[in-house]
C-alpha cells in the first residue's frame, strides 16, 4: 500500500511540475571574436507538497466514491444522484487543478 501511494504521489508531483526554458547569452563572457554565445536552461518548478498531497486525497475519494456507487447499484439496483454529484465534482476540482497549475 505504501508503494502505491508513493507512485501516486510521484506521478501527481511529476504532472504538477512546472518546466520553463530560459535562454541564456554571454555564457562564456566576450570571446576573441564578439560572437556571442547562447544557452538554453531548463528550470523545474516542484509543486508545493500540500497540493500534491490534496490532489492525491481527492484522487482516493474518488476512487472510493465510485466503488460506493458500484456497490449501491448492484445491492439496491438504482441510481444515487448524490454520490455522482460528488464524484463529478471532485473530477471538476482535479482537473481543474492540473490544467491551472499548468497554465
Amino acid at each position: 500500500m505504501d508503494l502505491l501511494l508513493k507512485w501516486l504521489k510521484s506521478l501527481i508531483r511529476n504532472a504538477l511540475t512546472s518546466r520553463i526554458w530560459i535562454r541564456l547569452k554571454n555564457v562564456n563572457g566576450i570571446d576573441e571574436r564578439n560572437v556571442e554565445e547562447k544557452k538554453t536552461v531548463c528550470v523545474e518548478v516542484e509543486p508545493n507538497e500540500h497540493l500534491v498531497l490534496g490532489v492525491c486525497f481527492a484522487i482516493l475519494v474518488v476512487i472510493g466514491l465510485t466503488i460506493l456507487e458500484v456497490v449501491y447499484i448492484v445491492i439496491l439496483r438504482s441510481w444515487n444522484t448524490e454520490i455522482f454529484s460528488a464524484i463529478t465534482s471532485l473530477t471538476g476540482l482535479i482537473l481543474g487543478i492540473l490544467f491551472g497549475k499548468k497554465a
